[in-house]
């Protein structure tokens, strides 16, 4: 079964990788395996930068390169993820 892409995320600063330039991060629906090991009272920003390279299908090295801004939006969406799984109320 392929992963589905559910967000994307146009970058504000492209990076120039292995001869291309990406440009844009594709983020698949999480699952569990995403998040093994990621203790979520106090997520070190490693670990949540390497929930983004699974969810995007990328090398963490790569991660390692986007700017401030992107990185911050990247790991905005993860944490949509997962506060979107928490009950309100």
């Amino acid at each position: 079964m392929a992963e589905d892409i559910v967000r994307m995320l146009d970058l504000a600063e492209p990076i120039q990788w292995g001869g291309t330039t990406v440009s844009r991060l594709e983020f698949v629906r999480p699952r569990a395996k995403h998040f093994r090991g990621l203790t979520l009272e106090a997520a070190r920003m490693g670990d949540l930068l390497d929930v983004v390279a699974a969810l995007c299908h990328q090398p963490p090295s790569l991660i390692g390169e986007l700017s401030a801004a992107d990185t911050f939006a990247a790991v905005r969406i993860v944490n949509d993820f997962l506060l979107s799984g928490q009950p309100t109320g």
